[in-house]
């Protein structure tokens, strides 16, 4: 496991990117298919208090996400960067 609870060399989903433009901060919404023990813990994670550095960021992050599962989470794309150094893409067609 890495410093900030990522699994090195398990796969997770990218669901979505999150640009805040007014506080040039970028976001990726990913799905870490194996458990929410393993979900990103470091800066800007779910409980940390750089989410409250930026007025509103915590809301604007989670308004549309609250129900979902623990699984799924946030990750700051200068941090995405450090911690994944592989991304595969999957196309699928449709029948």
């Amino acid at each position: 496991m890495g410093e900030y609870g990522i699994l090195k060399n398990f796969m997770h989903s990218i669901i979505s990117l999150e640009d805040i433009q007014k506080d040039n901060l970028k976001f990726l919404r990913l799905r870490n298919f194996w458990g929410f023990e393993t979900n990103w813990s470091g800066p800007y994670s779910k409980n940390s208090d750089e989410l409250d550095k930026y007025k509103n960021l915590r809301d604007l992050l989670t308004k549309n996400f609250s129900k979902d599962p623990q699984n799924i989470y946030f990750i700051k794309y200068e941090y995405f960067i450090k911690e994944f150094s592989k991304i595969y893409l999957i196309k699928i067609f449709d029948e």
